[in-house]
């Protein structure tokens, strides 16, 4: 927005409403004072201020509104103190005035039965407009109430709800009857097709986690850092530079407040946020909930028994993996090896639900932990909650009273497969009797070719009817290893 400034021939000699210039200031060799007393819109002087990083008793006069008519008996006010205090012969006053220009009151309504009903109390119609004359407000009585015209002066009184705030603090709040209140209460209703916030949030402090509620808007700065662009996010008039972008993550946030443990010595840090963050989506800011959190320092809490090791990848997906389990699908998340700009090469991920991208995870790149000046390097996530959190039918099946068979295998693949896509694709192979795929070594080296490695698996494997034969067991294991070799040019070692 532009600023309006006070100028001579010479140039700008101040900002209106904020701050004069030096080349005017008063100093001790002063003889000829030029006193000026002015009117300014709010609505011109707010947020110019805060754009300088400027806050002066002006700014915050001329922000909240001053009246406009009494600026020539303010003139004649500061003059006689000058006289008083410093002496001096007082020169001729100039007046202008664009009345055109000035704000024009519009009187408001307050409605007799709207005062009754918010205060629970009636109070009289003399009182009313007594105290409302008091403080210089035009009162005129209506049928339903009174129209009253406030002083130019009281910017602050526009609506109804404003009158009636006047009304109740100069009668006084000890004078209006304590009464119980009655109201109708209405249960919640709670749907099935999405988990409860409350269950998700109680899942992580389960976990270790601690609920933050960080500020919704962040400074550009902030943002910049993990490459989040403001565009239509920047607010018009922040009420701080720190304040100035609403939020496109949670991300921001939770990483100050993970600075402010750590430089507290915290060891230990597991913070979460449930709320909103802002999208621009063509021309409109659309509000998304989202989960979000970060790992950081020692994996466990110091214990004499184990030594003390740093939270790493693998330890934050495992919280994500309790969490997929709330939604009775957990075998529908995959997590694929992605890039993302905030996020370190080749430990991050992007999480996917039956093909759709909910969230990312991964460890904070480390050029951004030097530049915020993090001790501990964070593992963070965020997710995307509706799609994230939809909860699956659950199908229910009598306890099976026969045993579980395992088969183990062990496999070379390149070093550039997911052990993640191995998974899913010996589950696709082996069918509904497969309970469970545990994968109890990752091996590379010795008799291993370069750029390869070997992965054992243990398939779990039950049917819930009869026990399963070894000529069952072996097909399934055979129809594996073909979908294995078939995908991922996988070699059965021996």
């Amino acid at each position: 927005p532009e600023v309006l400034v006070i100028a001579d021939d010479s140039g700008a000699i101040g900002m209106a409403g904020i701050m004069g210039g030096d080349s005017t200031a008063v100093g001790d060799a002063t003889t000829d004072v030029f006193l000026e007393a002015a009117f300014f819109d709010p609505d011109v002087i707010a947020g110019r201020a805060r754009r300088f990083g400027m806050h002066t008793d002006a700014s915050v006069r001329f922000e909240r509104g001053v009246d406009p008519l009494h600026q020539a008996r303010a003139i004649e006010r500061a003059t006689q103190l000058l006289i008083d205090i410093a002496g001096g012969r007082p020169g001729p006053t100039v007046e202008q005035s664009l009345d055109a220009e000035l704000p024009s009151r519009a009187p408001v309504s307050l409605r007799r039965s709207r005062l009754a009903t918010v205060l629970g109390h009636e109070i009289s119609d003399a009182d009313v407009e007594g105290l409302l004359e008091g403080l210089s407000m035009d009162v005129v009585a209506r049928d339903n109430g009174w129209e009253v015209a406030p002083p130019a002066a009281r910017f602050d009184i526009e609506i109804e709800p404003d009158l009636i705030e006047e009304v109740v603090r100069l009668y006084g709040y000890d004078r209006i009857p304590e009464a119980p209140g009655e109201f109708e209460t209405q249960l919640a209703r709670q749907t099935e097709l999405v988990i409860p916030d409350q269950r998700v949030r109680s899942t992580l402090v389960a976990r270790g986690y601690q609920e933050a509620i960080t500020y919704s808007f962040i400074s550009d700065a902030q943002g910049q850092v993990l490459g989040l662009e403001p565009g239509d996010l920047m607010l018009a008039n922040p009420i701080s530079a720190d304040l100035a972008v609403m939020r496109q993550s949670l991300w921001p946030g939770l990483l100050q407040a993970l600075k402010h443990n750590l430089n507290r010595q915290q060891a230990r840090v597991r913070l979460f946020e449930s709320g909103i963050r802002f999208l621009q989506q063509d021309t409109d800011i659309i509000e998304e909930k989202v989960v979000a959190g970060l790992i950081a320092g020692a994996a466990e809490p110091e214990h004499w028994d184990g030594a003390s090791k740093a939270v790493d990848f693998f330890d934050l997906k495992a919280d994500l993996e309790a969490l997929f389990e709330l939604t009775g699908g957990a075998e529908q998340f995959d997590f694929v090896a992605a890039g993302h700009a905030a996020l370190r090469p080749g430990r991050s991920a992007q999480i996917i639900r039956q093909g759709q991208a909910i969230g990312w995870c991964g460890e904070l790149h480390p050029s951004l932990t030097r530049e915020l000046q993090l001790a501990e390097k964070p593992i963070v996530f965020e997710l995307e909650y509706e799609p994230t959190f939809a909860a699956c039918v659950t199908d229910y099946e009598g306890v099976s009273k026969f045993p579980t068979v395992r088969r183990d295998i062990a496999v070379v693949v390149g070093q550039e497969v997911p052990v993640g896509d191995l998974e899913k694709c010996i589950r696709d192979a082996a069918g509904r009797v497969l309970r469970d795929v545990v994968v109890f070594d990752i091996f590379a080296g010795k008799n291993i070719e370069t750029g390869s490695k070997s992965v054992a698996l243990g398939l779990i494997l039950k049917e819930t009817s009869r026990t399963l034969k070894d000529t069952e067991v072996d097909k399934i294991v055979h129809a594996v290893t073909e979908r294995l070799a078939r995908e991922f040019d996988a070699t059965i070692r021996e």
